[in-house]
């Protein structure tokens, strides 16, 4: 999954903005993977476009970043030099990149401008939603992925008679084409360029 510079940064300022409002909560498992997953969701359903374009994937307990190891390393690298216990939130029990600490600090930078206020009530509201189901997310996306897999997590923006519905049509005009290319004499599939 390459993903450009640009898309990187983006998805560790998601990251972080997640942190901040999570507090204590982010060191549970699973709470901002479901952040990161309800605020793109949620910015999907009410915008048109993408909080980010960061993969979302498979993992056994709900969906996860991608490469999101690497980018908490990258976070957590990019705090060190700017840590003192005046400008910084205390935060508990939280595991980065493998390691435990009875807590860390995080700085307590001012809100991340860059974001629109859209973007921004995405970001609260995928929060507050983790915190009120406890990082359990109903996902048909993660449900249909093979573990380790990117998630089509626009998916779960379709209720599920909706989704079944589209899914039938789309496998009848496929079947429609198959029989298509048939009676001309041609395979069940177009021909490749």
């Amino acid at each position: 999954m390459s993903q450009s510079h640009e898309q990187r940064e983006r998805a560790k300022r998601i990251i972080y903005a997640i942190i901040r409002q999570l507090g204590d909560d982010c060191g549970k498992e699973g709470f901002v993977e479901a952040a990161f997953y309800y605020a793109h969701v949620k910015f999907a359903a009410d915008h048109p476009g993408y909080l980010s374009t960061w993969p979302i994937v498979k993992t056994p307990h709900g969906p996860g970043i991608a490469d999101e190891e690497a980018l908490l390393n990258e976070i957590w690298s990019g705090m060190l030099g700017r840590l003192s216990t005046e400008s910084a939130l205390q935060i508990g029990d939280v595991e980065i990149a493998g390691q435990v600490a009875d807590s860390f600090l995080v700085p307590n930078r001012a809100a991340d401008n860059s974001f629109t206020e859209a973007e921004v009530a995405a970001i609260r509201w995928g929060v507050e939603m983790t915190k009120k189901s406890a990082a359990r997310v109903d996902s048909r996306a993660w449900r249909d992925a093979p573990l380790g897999e990117e998630l089509s997590i626009y998916t779960d923006l379709l209720p599920d008679d909706d989704y079944a519905r589209r899914m039938a049509s789309a496998e009848a005009s496929a079947r429609a084409l198959s029989g298509m290319w048939r009676g001309i004499g041609l395979s069940s599939s177009p021909p490749q360029a």
